[in-house]
């Protein structure tokens, strides 16, 4: 049997597919209009998203299908000098009228056309319906809220309330009951926090020059407010140095001092820098009781908990996620002090 027959990119095939052809295999709505705004072309793809057959988009301006209540407002927008200069864009959301009266969130990216004489023939583009999606995520954005706010605030009502209780004298019972309800208020707002963190990651989409001094005093600062530091020495950075980063260095900080201050019983933890190569290593013990060679390959899986803490089991995870985001490295050994030592390979923002 001969299979080149059969194969898509046989020539006469190609030469038989029309352009259009390609256009109405895809999801998206593909459209052509002209200077003043008139669809001179549509593919078949409207029908799905916004329920009009092609031949009623056709010869009738894109305003019509916008909503009344929005139509003046997107007029005076800078959507209007993109096409009054002959400037493309790219993924514009906007909102548009259903046949069935609903309203569509499409996101538009479109280039113009010209002539030989670089005269504006029109433009074509691409609209996709984000509508589901901008759904979920204002969904999500809200119960971010009231998880990041409202529960938080209620948190710290309940804590507060068990914090003048305590005042009051008790029994070593009731004392002891009492002090493990604040603890686990506290792992609550703990876990809120590491997913207030992990939404950040996702939401921080830029990496820029950063100073790691700075970061790691912002985490000591809030080490200090969060905890009893009295017995633990940290030693801070010597040198700066300027990394290829971003905030989210304070949650690195933050978390593996925090390991340290619950897990190892150590009473040092020093942090120190290098360069090398194109990066900067920041070198993190602490003499403590180390983590066994059994544990080590899982400290940065989601969920895992070195010990029966209440903790999140969050903290690592995160740190491996944002070093991660920062086209970093991190690697975990015996530290010769006793403990561990983390070593954290970030760009070097001089070698970029």
């Amino acid at each position: 049997m001969n299979h080149s027959n059969n194969r898509l990119t046989d020539s006469k095939v190609q030469e038989n597919l029309e352009w259009e052809d390609w256009l109405e295999v895809l999801s998206d709505w593909v459209w052509m209009m002209d200077p003043e705004g008139i669809h001179i072309y549509s593919n078949q793809a409207v029908k799905e998203i916004l329920g009009y057959e092609r031949e009623e988009i056709m010869g009738r301006s894109a305003w019509r299908f916008w909503p009344d209540e929005d139509r003046e407002k997107i007029k005076k927008s800078e959507f209007q000098n993109y096409l009054k200069q002959g400037k493309k864009w790219t993924k514009y959301p906007g909102k548009f009228k259903h046949k069935d009266g609903s309203t569509k969130i499409l996101e538009s990216s479109a280039v113009p056309i010209f002539d030989e004489e670089e005269t504006l023939l029109g433009y074509l583009g691409i609209d996709r319906d984000i509508t589901q999606r901008t759904v979920v995520s204002d969904r999500e954005k809200f119960l971010h809220s009231l998880l990041t706010h409202d529960l938080r605030n209620k948190l710290h009502i309940a804590k507060g309330c068990l914090r003048l209780i305590q005042e009051e004298q008790l029994d070593d019972e009731s004392g002891g009951y009492l002090q493990r309800a604040i603890a686990s208020l506290d792992a609550q707002k703990d876990l809120i926090d590491k997913i207030s963190s992990l939404r950040r990651i996702d939401k921080e989409d830029t990496v820029d020059e950063v100073g790691l001094k700075k970061h790691l005093e912002v985490a000591i600062h809030q080490i200090n407010a969060k905890n009893d530091t009295s017995d633990v020495e940290i030693r801070p950075l010597e040198d700066d140095f300027k990394v290829l980063g971003g905030n989210l260095l304070a949650e690195v900080f933050f978390n593996l001092i925090e390991n340290s201050l619950k897990h190892s019983r150590c009473d040092l933890i020093e942090l120190k820098a290098e360069p090398e190569d194109k990066h900067v290593v920041v070198i993190f013990e602490d003499n403590g009781e180390g983590i066994p060679d059994k544990k080590k390959d899982k400290i940065f899986e989601k969920g895992y908990k070195a010990s029966d803490s209440s903790g999140s089991g969050l903290g690592m995870y995160l740190v491996k996620r944002i070093i991660d985001e920062y086209n970093g490295d991190i690697s975990l050994e015996d530290s010769e002090r006793g403990g561990v030592k983390f070593k954290i390979w970030l760009k070097s923002a001089s070698q970029s």
